[in-house]
């Protein structure tokens, strides 16, 4: 993830008894610190949740994550029963701020027949997708639909799945009409 835009949630359930109430400790995995409600510390912390079967960590926008790209954090939730059993459950995750890179290979600025258009991204931890626009520079707004091979009107972008931490891409626009394109990223 690269923010807290929302809270820290889930559920909790129990076959024999009401749950009570739900706790979370975050822990920084990369420096073993605790997130006290407050700031970093390596004393071992829970954070009262609102709510039992349905439940969350609403202050998540005041957690620091200041100098925590790459970090691996670990989250864990503790639910309690009426009878003061617990129930545990623990997911992690990666805080990845840093923008990927994304790059188009040089193309000839004349060309009488529509180029194939490679490029490619990178990034530190893991690439999701990159989106690509073609348009021609006339003054009207004309967008190529590389899926259907047509000029538009409407904005149109294509969505290039892309893994690990490096990938390329290639796409092919088949209309050999003479414009000025512009490609982005």
């Amino acid at each position: 993830i690269n923010s807290f835009e929302t809270d820290i949630w889930g559920t909790a359930s129990d076959i024999e008894t009401d749950v009570t109430e739900v706790w979370i400790s975050l822990y920084d995995n990369t420096t073993g610190e605790y997130w006290t409600g407050s700031s970093w510390d390596s004393t071992y912390t829970e954070l009262l949740c609102n709510g039992s079967e349905t439940w969350n960590y609403e202050n998540t926008s005041s957690i620091d994550m200041t100098g925590k790209s790459g970090h691996e954090f670990i989250v864990s939730a503790i639910a309690t029963d009426m009878t003061g059993c617990d129930g545990y459950d623990v997911i992690s995750f990666i805080y990845d701020d840093t923008d990927p890179a994304a790059f188009i290979d040089p193309i000839a600025e004349y060309v009488n027949t529509a180029p194939d258009i490679t490029g490619g991204s990178t990034d530190n931890f893991m690439l999701d997708y990159v989106k690509v626009q073609l348009t021609y520079n006339d003054g009207t707004d004309h967008y190529w639909d590389f899926d259907t091979q047509t000029w538009t009107s409407t904005e149109t972008w294509k969505e290039i799945d892309q893994t690990g931490t490096y990938d390329t891409w290639d796409l092919t626009a088949s209309d050999p009409t003479s414009m000025d394109y512009t490609l982005s990223l």
